[in-house]
């Protein structure tokens, strides 16, 4: 305060004689001395009373005040928060008084709120909400939790400076907060982040950044996920997509990153559906760089992958275990140096790799396990010394294109389809009174209620049917809940089976069954069924869709037994 002397007046105009004048550290209810003398040696009372003049002597001391004025009789006149002396204000003062607490900031943290540390940064900046004092050392988990807090409130962008973060837990994102490492370029040597960030996570037993439920439709780019294989980090996953059922991380946009030296798995797909994940860069991985798996019940497909360089994995450079029927598609992807490539587990089917590079397996380049099918990859080399593709699975697998192996030229192609013949129901078919599905371990043809048949000829000698069976299926429990079966046959034979334990009554579920079996004798038609059943005797079935009067009554869905002939020579 440039003139010491403070004076005050009424509404009326009239000094503000007897008036109170009370003062605080800025934004806050913190008592602050002001001083009477210029070596700021003699604290005025507070708060200071002003005399019959409304007049006092009233010197600050550095740092930002809180006025607040009242009369004699202590009715408030005014408020003014940053009020400082004449010195020459910081960076952080004058970003005090432009950018104060957000009204995202107050509501952050489930209400309880986030106060800023370094007020120069903006809103969403993590070093608006810690100090790095030693990147690399200093712990700002606290603060990246905060920032995301902040961000998840109306879909901000989490940002970070040119800097090493150490992350010491994982930073959950549950609502529609992005992030960007600010990184024009990722430095794929892991030495450096090209002018971004690095979240550095050496000791951290767990998923370094995960996306919950509510993280939907929201972008990762221009970012370091750094985590250590040395050691008590075999849980430790770079990116965890997903959480399981119920809390999926759908439309993810992921742009620009890499992951060095996640514990376990590099990015770990568990529950995401139309993603885009671009310009991925995955190394050095313990166990799998990218796996996809959604056998704990989340739901996988319809996500798009393009330009992927996946290199030195533990195990697999990707793995895919999507066995709940969703369909991923890969443009442009680049596997080296794992013990597998690109792996194809069992239940994996209709994925889709257009122009694949592999090299430096130990194992395997492309491995179609048993009971995967129809899986294609389009492959565009192979390195000279790597193993060729092995399929011990459907006759539908299949890879494409001229590869290289051992210094000799191997043409691939397509399974060779010889007939195809499939049946529909448009329409329910319900079954009361129903003897009880797979009293036995194994479902028998006794069972249950026959949903749809279909029969075909062989034609070729030696040929492969692939039989496959989809719709949906409900029943009506004697209680509340019960176990759904469905059972694929080959006569009187069970060649594929699923259940639904503990399923509400009258909810459809959806029914996929796949099996390759071998032809039999030309000419000799063979027939399969599906059949739906219950755990308990009395109840009724329903397929392709539910009963009438029932929950969902009067829903019809399609449902298809389809069978299809390949020649021997497939796969």
């Amino acid at each position: 305060m440039s003139i010491p002397l403070f004076r005050a007046f009424s509404a009326a105009g009239a000094p503000l004689a007897g008036g109170l004048l009370y003062t605080y550290a800025a934004n806050s209810t913190t008592p602050k001395a002001t001083y009477t003398d210029y070596a700021l040696s003699i604290p005025n009372t507070n708060p200071v009373v002003l005399d019959s003049t409304g007049s006092a002597v009233v010197r600050l001391a550095t740092g930002g005040y809180k006025l607040v004025l009242t009369d004699a009789s202590a009715v408030q006149q005014w408020t003014i928060d940053y009020v400082f002396d004449n010195t020459p204000l910081s960076q952080s003062q004058i970003a005090t008084v432009l950018i104060p607490q957000t009204s995202n900031e107050a509501l952050a943290n489930s209400g309880a709120g986030v106060t800023p540390v370094n007020y120069q940064y903006p809103e969403g900046c993590v070093d608006r909400y810690g100090t790095n004092t030693s990147p690399g050392t200093t712990d700002m988990t606290p603060a990246i939790r905060d920032a995301v807090s902040v961000c998840q409130i109306s879909g901000g962008v989490v940002t970070f400076l040119q800097a090493i973060y150490l992350v010491t837990g994982t930073i959950s994102i549950t609502g529609p907060a992005s992030m960007d490492g600010g990184a024009s370029a990722v430095n794929y040597s892991g030495s450096g982040s090209a002018g971004g960030a690095i979240l550095y996570a050496p000791t951290l037993n767990a998923a370094i950044l995960s996306y919950g439920a509510g993280s939907r439709f929201v972008k990762l780019s221009n970012i370091i996920i750094q985590g250590s294989v040395i050691g008590g980090t075999t849980s430790q996953d770079g990116i965890l997509i997903g959480t399981g059922v119920g809390s999926g991380a759908h439309g993810i946009r992921m742009t620009n990153v890499a992951v060095f030296n996640a514990g376990r798995y590099g990015i770990n797909v568990v529950n995401s559906v139309s993603g885009d994940y671009r310009s991925l860069y995955i190394s050095g991985c313990g166990t799998d760089g990218i796996l996809i798996n959604n056998s704990g019940g989340g739901a996988v497909g319809a996500n798009r992958w393009y330009n992927i360089n996946v290199t030195t994995s533990g195990s697999a450079d990707i793995d895919i275990n999507n066995t709940g029927g969703g369909i991923d598609s890969w443009y442009g992807v680049t596997v080296e140096n794992g013990t597998y490539g690109f792996v194809f587990e069992s239940g994996v089917t209709d994925q889709k790799v257009y122009g694949l590079h592999s090299e430096g397996h130990a194992t395997q380049s492309v491995w179609f396990k048993s009971g995967s099918n129809r899986n294609l990859v389009w492959a565009e080399t192979v390195g000279s010394s790597e193993p060729l593709p092995a399929n011990a699975g459907g006759a539908q697998n299949a890879v494409m294109g001229t590869l290289v192996s051992g210094g000799s030229v191997v043409a691939t192609g397509k399974p060779t389809s010889v007939q195809r013949v499939s049946t529909t129901t448009l329409t329910n078919v319900n079954g009361a009174g129903l003897s009880a599905m797979a009293t036995g371990s194994t479902p028998t043809t006794g069972e249950g209620l026959l949903a749809l048949t279909q029969a075909i000829t062989p034609s070729c000698p030696g040929s492969v049917l692939t039989v496959r069976a989809e719709g949906m299926a409900s029943a009506h429990f004697g209680g509340t809940s019960g176990t759904l079966f469905a059972a694929l046959f080959q006569g009187s034979t069970c060649i594929g089976a699923r259940s639904w334990p503990s399923v509400a009554t009258d909810v459809p579920y959806m029914v996929k069954i796949e099996a390759d079996v071998a032809a039999g004798s030309i000419g000799t038609a063979e027939t399969f069924t599906l059949r739906i059943g219950s755990s308990a005797g009395g109840d009724t079935v329903t397929f392709g869709g539910a009963a009438a009067g029932n929950l969902y009554g009067g829903t019809i869905n399609t449902g298809q037994l389809t069978i299809e002939e390949y020649a021997p020579s497939s796969g």
